[in-house]
């Protein structure tokens, strides 16, 4: 059965954002907004109208509330789990001028969702034939707890016949490059539409020239996508390649950066609501879109409909 809904399993955070050109050290004020991969992948394909359902655990209280609504505003539907006396993570993100790069600080240790990452309720009763189950490698890097119950989630929609779509999100401040891929080499057998940059591909030991048909084949996906991208002081040219069984397509197009956090995602949950109902060739305009949109838009979400070819010429192939 093709998937007409998606449901993602993922903690999200306060990010706290000094104005442009203040230094984090320095910074007296913050932009506060909510972020975080999985509800980011939620948000984007909600907006191509897939239904979307984000579970995850916050802790009880205003901050909770906040985390709710924000997904509330953009029509995802939430499963929480609400935790007394915890506490919701944060990051912090420093935006930098070209040649200087933007800056992370994790502040995430000890959150609700790291202490009980276990939906509120079973993944029988989340999951079905017609379901993405959405996780990244973000929250298998948390720790043993999320780490088992990411593990659970992918078994639980194997058994079920979900598909999993699962990206990397590689984040070196959160685990090793060989913690990284020995824990997606696990899981492979299992997955079915991967999200991954060239560089991912290469890591998991595919050598061929045209590494996305071969990841295709060689580990029986359904479809895999990956963008790489070329910078020039705040100008980011954006490739984008996705490969099915049957055909490998990419899209191109140049975006001014204004905030380069949440791109991938949005490209991720793009394709997703998009795969399976259109050409593959739409399908990656479409995402190329996605990422030129997301890119122009201040925070992680997704939060205007994507950029189209149609409004700005055709996307380069």
């Amino acid at each position: 059965m093709t998937p007409s809904r998606l449901v993602s399993f993922g903690e999200a955070m306060i990010r706290m954002t000094p104005p442009e050109g203040i230094p984090l050290e320095t910074a007296t004020s913050f932009d506060a907004t909510i972020g975080g991969a999985e509800l980011n992948v939620a948000v984007a394909a909600r907006r191509q109208g897939m239904p979307s359902t984000w579970v995850s655990t916050v802790p009880a209280g205003p901050l909770g509330r906040l985390v709710a609504r924000h997904a509330a505003a953009s029509d995802v539907e939430t499963v929480l789990r609400r935790v007394n006396g915890a506490r919701l993570g944060l990051y912090f993100f420093e935006r930098a001028t070209s040649p200087r790069a933007s800056h992370i600080i994790y502040d995430r240790h000890g959150s609700a969702f790291v202490r009980e990452p276990d939906p509120e309720h079973s993944w029988s009763d989340l999951l079905s034939a017609d379901t993405f189950l959405v996780v990244t490698g973000i929250t298998a890097a948390l720790g043993p707890s999320p780490r088992r119950v990411v593990g659970e989630a992918i078994e639980a929609a194997a058994s079920l016949g979900s598909a999993v779509a699962v990206d990397l999100n590689y984040r070196a401040s959160l685990w090793s490059i060989d913690e990284a891929f020995s824990w997606l080499s696990d899981h492979m057998p299992r997955i079915d539409v991967l999200s991954a940059a060239p560089s991912d591909v290469d890591q998991l030991g595919i050598t061929s020239e045209n590494r996305y048909q071969s990841a295709v084949a060689k580990f029986g996906l359904s479809a895999v996508i990956g963008a790489s991208k070329e910078v020039k002081g705040r100008t980011a040219h954006i490739t984008v390649t996705a490969a099915t069984p049957e055909e490998c397509v990419t899209g191109a197009a140049e975006a001014e950066i204004r905030d380069p956090v949440g791109t991938g995602d949005a490209m991720f949950g793009t394709f997703l609501a998009c795969l399976n109902r259109m050409p593959l060739q739409q399908t990656v305009e479409k995402s190329v879109g996605a990422v030129v949109t997301a890119y122009g838009l201040d925070g992680d979400v997704l939060t205007s409909d994507p950029w189209t070819a149609e409004e700005m010429g055709a996307v380069r192939r």
